[in-house]
């Protein structure tokens, strides 16, 4: 019996690279069934006849000369590395800079930090980004770089000691964009030994958006989604269109991101309980939200009342907070969807685009289109 073609899928078990998996599988299910897709845990040292293709993480200069004795087409998905030396489909690391600084200028902090990684090409354009953007709004940004094992969970004694003394020096509050959720959830913790509220004294903000990460700290962790199954997806069509021939692309295919908003970045994190009833309801609703009449109705207190725990709790009343609830639903559909700007102005509950687009500039400072054409990638 025939064998059929086979793509060699080296990746590891992280969450990251399973939901790449995913992406990679479901694009050979839809364009090439006959595929087969082969999820291995180390470079083999010899591959079938049948392979077609080698789709990696490349972390490791000196794996390229090996991955080339194959002399098959390889696709990297890694930007651990400056250049890979193979075609690539990454996550846009600029963006993400950009997008966690328009995040917490946006959340009224003016103190910034950022936490990564060194030897990472990906942190380094992390930083390089998110600190621009933080010194083009008239901040500073401090930083602390940290050389973590590729796959460790954990930071060692020196490197932790290190951190929570730099945390302690910062000014407070603060917004720390972190190179992963690994990190956030280390920042994390040691805000929670040193006695710090994470979402006011501290906001904490990751990358990757792992769930393991991000869920199992209190509050949860804010994070940039990387989007891995599209990662995968993408890398996919790309083994495809080198298999049959296609031009090598000139660059890297860049995957946008998008923010995940959650507690820990959060300045609506509140201990009122009618105020936090109000937010989760306004959460719920922002969609269908006109007016603050339905907030109040949902309250059992008046509407003076509730207004005087929203000024003394957030420094908003309930009306700006519905405004900048509506202001991050709107950023959401700008940059995850392609709907005109009356259908997101219908969407989010807008009388006319025209409305939509004075109230985001006011409290972005430009329109939605400048937004959706810096932030979100064709």
């Amino acid at each position: 019996m025939r064998k059929r073609p086979r793509i060699y899928v080296l990746l590891t078990y992280s969450s990251f690279d399973l939901h790449v998996y995913e992406g990679i599988a479901a694009y050979f299910a839809e364009h090439a069934p006959d595929m087969e897709i082969h999820l291995e845990l180390d470079y083999p040292d010899n591959l079938p006849r049948v392979s077609k293709g080698i789709i990696t993480r490349v972390v490791d200069a000196k794996d390229g000369p090996l991955l080339r004795s194959h002399d098959l087409p390889v696709v990297n998905i890694s930007s651990l590395l400056e250049s890979s030396g193979f075609p690539s489909v990454i996550m846009d690391n600029v963006l993400m800079g950009r997008l966690a600084a328009e995040h917490l200028l946006s959340r009224r902090f003016h103190h910034f930090a950022y936490y990564g990684k060194h030897s990472s090409h990906a942190s380094l354009l992390h930083s390089h980004s998110f600190k621009q953007e933080i010194e083009d709004a008239g901040f500073q940004c401090s930083t602390l770089f940290h050389s973590w094992d590729f796959f460790a969970y954990t930071i060692d004694p020196l490197q932790r000691n290190e951190l929570r003394k730099w945390i302690t020096d910062l000014p407070k509050p603060i917004g720390i964009f972190c190179a992963s959720n690994r990190y956030a959830w280390e920042i994390s913790k040691v805000c929670e030994a040193l006695d710090l509220t994470v979402g006011r004294e501290v906001g904490i903000l990751g990358c990757g958006n792992d769930e393991f990460f991000c869920m199992t700290r209190h509050p949860p962790l804010s994070s940039i989604d990387s989007h891995p199954e599209r990662i995968g997806y993408e890398a996919a069509a790309l083994m495809l269109r080198l298999i049959n021939g296609k031009p090598v692309p000139s660059a890297p295919v860049l995957i946008p991101s998008t923010l995940i908003a959650r507690a820990s970045s959060d300045v609506f994190v509140t201990d009122d309980p009618y105020v936090t009833m109000s937010i989760k309801f306004i959460r719920e609703n922002i969609g269908q939200l006109l007016n603050i009449q339905p907030v109040v109705d949902h309250v059992p207190l008046s509407r003076d009342s509730l207004e005087r725990r929203f000024r003394k709790h957030l420094g908003y009343t309930i009306l700006e907070t519905i405004h900048l609830l509506k202001v991050d639903h709107l950023k959401h559909l700008l940059i995850s969807t392609s709907k005109s700007m009356s259908e997101i102005a219908n969407a989010a509950s807008f009388s006319t685009a025209p409305y939509m687009a004075t109230l985001f500039r006011e409290k972005v400072g430009m329109t939605p289109s400048e937004y959706r054409r810096r932030f979100r990638k064709p």
